[in-house]
Parts: C-alpha cells; structure tokens; sequence
C-alpha cells in the first residue's frame, strides 16, 4: 500500500487518538497511520482537536508530506474542504 501513498492524494481513514497537538488517522486499506496537526485540520481557529473532531470518525485527508523510510505521513482535513469565508460586518 505504500506505494499508493503520495503527497498531494487523498485518502479515508479514522481517528484513533485525539492530542493537544493533532489527531492521528488510521489510513483505510493500509497499516500506516498519519498525523494531521492541529492547524490542518480545519480552516476556522481551534484550541484542541477535539472541538473538530471525534474518535473513530472517518474523515478524508490530504497528504501533505510522506516520509516511508522513517514511517511518517502528515496529513491536512481543511484542504478536502472549502475555506469558510470571514463573517466581518
């Protein structure tokens, strides 16, 4: 399945553990696991993953950066959504 991991594709997967600093996704059809940081999960302000997200929720992401030899993918959530607009008046 590593070979079907590429920055820029996305892909499915599940929340399996929630952090201050991100949440890891659990890829489907694969044994790897990728981080999405705090900041790359959604386009509006959040102080702790859990705001956003909960676990074993499915989501989809995209791969911003994929390491194989040290076992490390990051991933981004907000790049699978629209920008939300600001709300000034």
């Amino acid at each position: 399945m590593a070979q079907d991991l590429a920055v820029g594709k996305r892909i499915t997967g599940r929340i399996v553990k929630l952090m201050p600093f991100g949440a890891f996704v659990a890829i489907q059809d694969s044994d790897w696991l990728g981080l999405v940081k705090t900041p790359e999960i959604t386009w509006q302000p959040i102080s702790h993953p859990q705001d956003f997200l909960a676990l074993d929720q499915m989501v989809e992401a995209e791969i911003l950066a994929f390491r194989p030899e040290g076992k490390q993918i990051i991933l981004s959530i907000k790049r699978c959504q629209k920008p939300q607009a600001s709300s000034e008046v």
